[in-house]
This record gives structure tokens, sequence and C-alpha cells, in this order.
């Protein structure tokens, strides 16, 4: 334990508070127990001449937040507390073995080692929400996926049961599928997330070209950061592949197949506004058509 300031332990033991040596023993096991297991109590020295209460309190204050097992130790009359051999004796048995124990700790756990933040993957953020709204409490460790999905089956079951049908509706599809169905439709949404990728990259691009255009503007010299900053909080959010996914597909309901167009009058109700009365008038024809124009004469050789 490193420390040597006594030379005949078992006479300062059977001395016991007469002795300063005990004390200052008993106050280095304290003080190396608190700094290593960052505690708020801790024992003092027992100056000579002073009354030993207040010096047996702290002790046996410090031994209570340890969770010291020995209630003798703790709860004894104050004035006869560590009076006995045994006493002493258990009283260093326990602070040594809580010191040699936190040192192990201390090396094979060390407080200032490095921590490793684990991202929350988006199906565990998902079902994670899926728990809460469902009010179920932290699932245990030792649960399998079959019994946690059997218990969300069942509570599903039994909210829809009391949900009308209005608000929940039917699903579009009802039917069971075929292993080989399943790849079909994996294939299928693959090929589909190639392509919309792929659009939403090209419609992503031409944004940023737009914004990037609206900097060259005399107006905007000396706001390029304004803007930069701006549209980058936008632009984070969105993404070139779609989240769209079987999932999707399968949670479909009826209410999906209704398709209300945007220039309906049910729909302009609510989306009209005073520009769409303004009439453009006749505006200058501006070009543009291929088949009128020239094509720019050929390269002369350097």
């Amino acid at each position: 334990l490193g420390y040597t300031k006594i030379d005949d332990v078992s006479g300062c033991v059977n001395k016991g508070l007469d002795s300063a040596e005990f004390t200052q023993l008993v106050h280095f096991l304290a003080k190396q127990i608190k700094d290593l297991e960052k505690l708020e109590e801790g024992v003092g020295l027992l100056k000579p001449g002073e009354d030993p209460q207040g010096w047996k309190m702290e002790v046996s204050s410090f031994l209570r937040e340890l969770g010291c097992p020995y209630s003798s130790l703790i709860e004894d009359d104050i004035s006869t507390r560590f009076s006995t051999l045994k006493s002493r004796l258990m009283l260093l048995n326990f602070l040594i073995s809580e010191l040699m124990a936190s040192q192990m700790t201390s090396i094979n756990k060390p407080k200032d080692a490095l921590h490793i933040k684990v991202e929350e993957s988006p199906t565990a953020r998902s079902l994670k929400g899926m728990l809460l709204a469902l009010g179920f409490p932290k699932p245990p460790d030792n649960i399998t996926p079959l019994q946690l999905f059997d218990k969300i089956h069942g509570k599903v079951k039994e909210v829809q049961s009391r949900a009308s049908k209005q608000l929940v509706g039917s699903p579009v599809y009802t039917k069971q599928l075929s292993d080989k169905q399943w790849n079909d439709l994996g294939t299928l949404e693959a090929a589909l997330n190639a392509e919309y990728t792929i659009r939403r990259k090209m419609l992503l691009t031409r944004l940023d070209a737009t914004i990037q255009s609206f900097t060259w503007s005399q107006r905007m010299k000396g706001r390029e950061g304004e803007i930069a900053e701006t549209f980058s909080k936008i632009r984070s959010g969105m993404k070139d592949k779609p989240s769209v996914g079987l999932p999707d597909l399968l949670a479909a309901r009826e209410d999906a197949l209704i398709v209300e167009k945007v220039s309906s009058k049910k729909s302009r109700t609510h989306t009209q506004t005073s520009l769409n009365k303004v009439m453009i008038g006749a505006v200058p024809d501006r070009g543009g058509r291929t088949e009128t124009m020239q094509a720019p004469p050929p390269e002369m050789p350097g």
C-alpha cells in the first residue's frame, strides 16, 4: 500500500486511538480511498489532546458512505466505538480491502479512458420511438427479438382495437408474399432507389448552382458568407437518397390511393391567393429555339 510510517503495527493497533500511528494509518487509508473513488466524506487527523469523539464520527460517516457491512463500526455507542482490538482489526481489514479494490479498479478501468460514442442507427432510433409511443418500458437485455416483437404486436392490436376505423384505415395490401416475391420486391426497390437517387442528385446540383449564381450579383458582393450560412442550414437536410422503402409500402393505407389534384376546386380553396389574379401581358420574344440558330464556324487549325 506504500505506507512506511509504522514500525510496530501490532503495537499501534493494540494501543488503538491512544496511538498517533494508528489514527494516522486510518487517515492515510481513508484519504487514498477518497481520492480514488471521488467520495465526499473523509477522515481527518486526530491531534494530540483532541476529543476522539469527533474523529470517531468522521470514521463512521466515511464507513457508511462506503457501505460498510459491519454495523458495530457504525451503530455502536460512540463512547465505546473502536475500543476493542477486534473492532480496530475489523476497521483496518475493511479499509485495506476497499483500498486494494479501488486501486485495481482504477488501473483496469481508468477514469480518463477513451470514451467511444456509439451512434444510434436509424433502425434502432425508429424502434426506440415506437416503444416510447406505445408506452413500453426499457426492455431487458436478455429479451430476444421474437419476444420483443410479439409484445409489440400484442400492444399494437390492443391500441388498434380502441381506435376508430376512420382513424386507422385499412391497409392497401393484405395478402401473403412468397420468398420469391419478397426478393422481386427488393430488386424493384433497389432499382427505383438508384433511379430516384440520380434524379435527386441532379435536382440538388441544379439548386446548388442556382444559389451560387445569386452571389454573382453586384448587390450580393460581400454577403457571400451570409448566403452560404443561411443556405447550408436548409441544404444539410436535403439528402440525395430517397427515404421511402418497403416498410412504407406495407404501412400504406387505402387513403394513399386517393390523389387530389393540386388544381382541383377543393385544393384551390386553401391555396388561392391574390397573386393568381394578376394577368401577365405580352412579353417580347427572347428566342432560344435551336432550329432557328446557326451553328458556330469550325475552329481553324493552329
